[in-house]
């Protein structure tokens, strides 16, 4: 059994990036695009693919190891894994059940399918676990390897993204850490961004498909939505928010979302020009740089919205503790 705790707080982030590195340059050898047109409606320099020795489970097992090792638990105290991804190594086991044999950890896994929301989905499902008593410990993984379905034909879409992975320990807390978290959904019945299943009934193209205009409206509405939600919930001032870990997806949606809401851009913490969209990786590996930055110290409130895929959104507002 555990000792009853009524709070939950996320701590211990770490993060990982592949081998390979690919500046704007590399892409005009590869599609119609110049450094100047990707910086200029991206944000977007530099990002980083895997080899092919390299994918989801690789990065995974880095950035958890560095967790484990920065939290100071042993994997004795960890009940379970639950790790935001798209891109398993496998449709099944799951990544989260591959990670038990690596880390020699006893308990529960799962992955979960939120896109770009994963780590934020993680995070609040972790939080019903602990706070109902069912765990003390829980491993949050977000990860993503999206090279394996870029098509490197489509100059909208190949330019965007880079492969990455991003880890927290979620813990039971006997002081308020985690003040508000939440998880949503809007159906993208048009499909305006998507890859299709190898289990689709009919041939699919496998690779992102994206109506750029139509994901960036929705991304700008539910990002704003995020931000309203969790003032409002926290009952929180937007002056009382010391920082905003997004989703990196685009410096231009960032853009519209803080012009749209009453947290200042410069609140946005934002270092997708490095990685690009590492999807479900991008918040935890946000949060790592801007720790190391020091961005981030102990009694500031983090702000973390997500958006993505389905199309999902979320986030949260907790205090950072020692």
């Amino acid at each position: 059994m555990f000792s009853l705790k009524n709070f939950s707080k996320i701590h211990s982030f770490a993060s990982c990036v592949p081998s390979i590195q690919m500046s704007n340059k590399d892409f005009e050898s590869i599609v119609e695009t110049t450094d100047q047109w990707i910086v200029e409606r991206t944000g977007i320099k530099n990002r980083y693919m895997c080899t092919p020795d390299e994918d989801s489970l690789t990065l995974a097992v880095k950035t958890t190891r560095e967790t484990i090792a920065r939290s100071g638990l042993d994997v004795s105290q960890i009940s379970g894994i639950i790790v935001g991804t798209s891109s398993s190594r496998h449709v099944f086991p799951g990544l989260g059940c591959m990670l038990l044999g690596e880390l020699g950890i006893k308990g529960f896994a799962f992955d979960l399918q939120a896109a770009c929301s994963g780590f934020v989905y993680a995070s609040h499902i972790g939080r019903q676990f602990i706070e109902n008593n069912s765990a003390e410990h829980i491993l949050l993984l977000g990860v993503d390897v999206i090279s394996r379905v870029l098509d490197w034909n489509d100059r909208k879409t190949c330019i965007l993204f880079g492969d990455g992975a991003g880890s927290a320990i979620l813990s039971a807390s006997e002081h308020p850490s985690i003040l508000y978290s939440m998880i949503g959904a809007e159906p993208d019945q048009e499909l305006s961004l998507t890859v299709s299943s190898p289990w689709a009934n009919k041939h699919g193209h496998h690779k992102i498909q994206m109506d750029g205009p139509k994901v960036f409206k929705r991304a700008v509405g539910c990002l704003s939505s995020c931000v309203t939600t969790l003032l409002e919930k926290t009952g929180l001032p937007p002056s009382a928010i010391d920082i905003v870990i997004p989703h990196q997806a685009n410096g231009r949606i960032l853009q519209a979302v803080a012009e749209r809401t009453p947290i200042p851009l410069n609140k946005y913490y934002q270092c997708l020009e490095r990685y690009g969209n590492t999807s479900a990786a991008s918040i935890p590996l946000a949060y790592v740089d801007a720790e190391k930055e020091g961005l981030i110290q102990v009694g500031m409130n983090v702000m973390t919205i997500a958006f993505g895929g389905g199309m999902t959104f979320g986030g949260s507002v907790f205090n950072v503790l020692s």
